[in-house]
């Protein structure tokens, strides 16, 4: 499983509660944050913004602003989703809040849907079902039986290589 996050962050100095309020949050979420301190409202507004850029990536063709997320807060504290716009389950996201005194940060996290077993990972050349990649034997031929990765000592497929006799003898007591 792919998991695509996105990190946002909203600096506390010059935060215009009132416009941010007016522009970014429902009238019920204005009720929920009324008389709560400044570093919560910039939270909960990086937090929109981290998704709506992760929205972009996960559903792409499906328009996410900042104002159409609604977090909320689990039983146990916890941030939690409660609504998003179509293409993912707003249960399926995990989101988190943190501030200091001069910047919050908002992070949101989904699994990426997947196509199919054909799905490629962008990076690692896998699959989406963690399947190694197939080589065409004209890549085998062209990089040798033994061709090293730069770490681990490893073959392209992913074997550990054969000791060499001068290696046995050399751990020999």
């Amino acid at each position: 499983m792919i998991v695509r996050t996105r990190l946002a962050h909203v600096p506390l100095s010059g935060l215009d509660r009132d416009a941010v309020l007016a522009g970014a949050f429902a009238s019920s979420e204005r009720a929920a944050l009324a008389g709560r301190p400044d570093r919560s409202v910039a939270g909960r507004l990086a937090l929109k913004h981290a998704l709506s850029h992760l929205w972009a990536d996960l559903v792409p063709g499906v328009p996410a602003e900042p104002r159409d997320f609604v977090p909320d807060t689990a039983p146990s504290g916890a941030p939690c989703l409660r609504s998003a716009p179509g293409g993912v389950a707003a249960s399926s996201v995990r989101v988190s809040i943190s501030h200091s005194r001069h910047l919050a940060v908002g992070l949101a996290a989904a699994p990426v849907p997947e196509a199919g077993p054909s799905t490629q990972a962008r990076a690692g050349g896998l699959r989406s079902n963690l399947s190694p990649e197939p080589e065409s034997p004209r890549a085998h031929q062209e990089a040798g039986p033994s061709t090293q990765s730069q770490a681990g000592g490893l073959r392209r497929d992913l074997s550990p290589e054969p000791e060499s006799p001068r290696a046995r003898q050399q751990e020999a007591p």
